[in-house]
């Protein structure tokens, strides 16, 4: 085992954390190589959470610690509600969940439901297999989360 280049530890102390650096570090300097200006929201983050005031403890807190954005629990309970399909839309739990969500969730959320997923098993029965939503639908979905969000 080699030494980690973010962390400093041997073995790194989490690689994950190091890795979400390392991709936020690449980031910026693309942005810094391309001459862009105007840097996003998270590109400003990223510059905050790599200024060399901040510890590594202080980083991994601020990242594992994120309030703008929904717990894991909810966005889990809105995909599985979504298995229903797109009428579970109407439901107000559902659109609930759904402004709580940041656009990385959003973004993750409309992937998993381009894929096939298991339905709710009834009796007991082995679930049936729910087939990806379409197109129109995942737009359907977006769009109701853009005027969730204002």
């Amino acid at each position: 085992m080699s030494v980690c280049r973010m962390c400093g530890a041997n073995p790194c102390v989490d690689r994950g954390l190091c890795a979400a650096v390392r991709r936020a570090a690449a980031a910026l300097a693309a942005d810094r190589k391309a001459g862009r200006q105007q840097e996003s929201a998270e590109i400003l983050r990223a510059r905050r959470l790599l200024a060399s005031d901040l510890s590594f403890e202080g980083v991994w807190h601020e990242l594992n610690n994120q309030r703008d954005r929904a717990a894991a629990s909810t966005v889990e309970a809105l995909a599985y509600q979504t298995r229903a399909g797109v009428s579970a839309l109407c439901e107000s739990s559902a659109q609930r969940r759904l402004a709580q969500l940041d656009e990385r969730q959003m973004r993750e959320l409309c992937g998993r439901l381009t894929k096939e997923r298991w339905g709710l098993s009834k009796n007991g029965e082995h679930p049936p297999r729910v087939p990806p939503w379409k197109p129109d639908e995942i737009q359907s979905l977006v769009q109701l989360w853009s005027n969730l969000h204002g």
